[in-house]
């Protein structure tokens, strides 16, 4: 399939004992052999049978629910609206009781949005449009925010909504402006692309070391020499962006740009993950090495997705365990900040990246399937009313008159291991560093609905059927 597709496929969660290369007896083929089923090193510290309190939660009505509030210009109540008309397109606030409301919008929260309404089948009607605003036309790329440039922000601040935005477009075929942005974006990366090769071969410096790309320049932007910031796994965003534009144009050369950032990214001895772009690359190279002769390594890249050894951000990846009372199992964000803090954001991102990853090599459809299963369940705890209300940061606000439609369709931006004597601490970072009235996160919020559309039950408690969001 050329284009982006919803595709169904049962993940059985049964366990099987591994052997010691890390792969796992399946059952028998039929053939007198066996299915050897792979994992990786997170899957196999969660034990066997169901994740502790194991219960299934419809995040397909929650994102129903986000979705409704989120888009409606006329709530009333404290905090509301959650998004305001501008010039005939949407504008959608980062948090609920962000200061900036009104002024200042993100790419990373009203095009999930989109996505989220648009694979689970919400009415989009009237709402695509809003999406271009993040569309620089002097740059030619896909931004972060209403007409923000690139120099301005992080890698992945501008790769990310570039590559929702091309999975927007994806969704929505027939809209010829959202794939002329895409496109175009594409191509824009594609030459940033070829100056950053040259640049890297010109200095001899390491490859894709750096924290930003100048468009308007195009030059590189290098990471600080005061402090080691830099976002290698911008190889991975790229990669995804050029995989895209080889799908859609057939032009052998974003096939072959694809390749190079993945052979690239398979040569490190460090992960490089960032914040969120390296979640793509199991999947991808999944895809290159069922359909284009790859032979890379994907248990060692789930490895460095997973296990918080990045050499770019060294306590990144999933958390693991139980703080307090709530198990965490599969949460993705830092494993030692404050002990670790899981955020809901990269969580449901993850989820969405890597689950398609079974599809084009069925041998992790056991451990990936046990990282959703835990997920699934686990995600339930960046909700209000699933945590003890004094464990959670509402109980610090709680006379500001919180609407109840916001408690249940909004998730707090992330869960700290301990803060302040309480384990955990679900909150987020806007009430501890005073960037807005409450921790209930629009930008996570935003994802919900890639739970929404991956989840649904079986007859069979604990087995769930994944409808994987896929790039093949």
């Amino acid at each position: 399939m050329k284009n982006m597709s919803l595709i169904a496929l049962l993940v059985i969660l049964s366990m099987a004992s591994c052997d010691d290369t890390g792969g796992a007896a399946g059952t028998p083929d039929g053939k007198g052999g066996a299915t050897i089923f792979k994992s990786f090193n997170r899957a196999l510290q969660y034990g066997t049978g169901l994740p502790d309190s194991y219960r299934w939660t419809d995040y397909h009505s929650i994102a129903q629910k986000f979705h409704d509030l989120a888009f409606d210009a006329s709530a009333a109540g404290t905090f509301l609206p959650l998004s305001w008309p501008v010039g005939g397109n949407i504008g959608m606030a980062t948090y609920v009781g962000d200061s900036r409301a009104g002024q200042y919008a993100e790419g990373i929260t009203l095009i999930p949005a989109l996505i989220s309404a648009g694979v689970n089948g919400f009415n989009t009607a009237g709402k695509l449009a809003s999406a271009n605003t993040f569309f620089n036309v002097s740059e030619g790329v896909i931004t972060n925010n209403p007409g923000g440039r690139s120099a301005d922000q992080s890698m992945w601040y501008i790769l990310y909504p570039a590559i929702l935005y091309t999975q927007l477009s994806l969704l929505h075929e027939t809209d010829t402006t959202l794939r002329a942005n895409s496109l175009t974006t594409i191509g824009r990366w594609y030459e940033a692309y070829q100056v950053m090769k040259s640049y890297f071969a010109s200095t001899q410096t390491t490859q894709f070391e750096i924290r930003s790309y100048d468009f308007a320049l195009n030059t590189p932007v290098l990471k600080s020499s005061s402090k080691n910031w830099r976002e290698p796994d911008c190889a991975a965003g790229m990669a995804v962006l050029f995989y895209t534009g080889y799908k859609l144009t057939g032009d052998q050369k974003y096939l072959d740009a694809a390749t190079y950032l993945l052979n690239w990214l398979a040569s490190l001895d460090g992960g490089p993950l960032y914040e969120v772009l390296h979640y793509y690359t199991p999947a991808l190279m999944a895809v290159l090495n069922d359909f284009h002769g790859g032979s890379y390594d994907i248990t060692k890249i789930l490895n460095q997705v997973f296990d918080g050894y990045s050499g770019a951000r060294s306590d990144w990846g999933s958390v693991t365990g139980k703080w307090g009372s709530y198990p965490v199992n599969g949460l993705f964000g830092s494993t030692k900040d404050r002990g670790g803090y899981a955020f809901a954001m990269n969580t449901f991102a993850a989820a969405g990246a890597l689950a398609p990853l079974v599809r084009y090599d069925t041998r992790y459809a056991q451990s990936i399937g046990k990282w959703l299963l835990h997920l699934h369940s686990n995600s339930r705890y960046f909700f209000s009313g699933e945590v003890n209300p004094s464990y959670q940061s509402l109980s610090q606000i709680s006379g500001l008159g919180i609407s109840p439609q916001v408690l249940d369709a909004i998730p707090y931006e992330g869960i700290i291991k301990e803060h302040k004597g309480k384990i955990p601490w679900v909150g987020g970072d806007p009430l501890i560093n005073n960037w807005a009235a409450t921790d209930f996160s629009l930008y996570s919020g935003a994802h919900t609905g890639i739970l929404g559309v991956l989840f649904s039950r079986t007859d069979q408690e604990g087995i769930l059927r994944a409808c994987l969001i896929s790039p093949q």
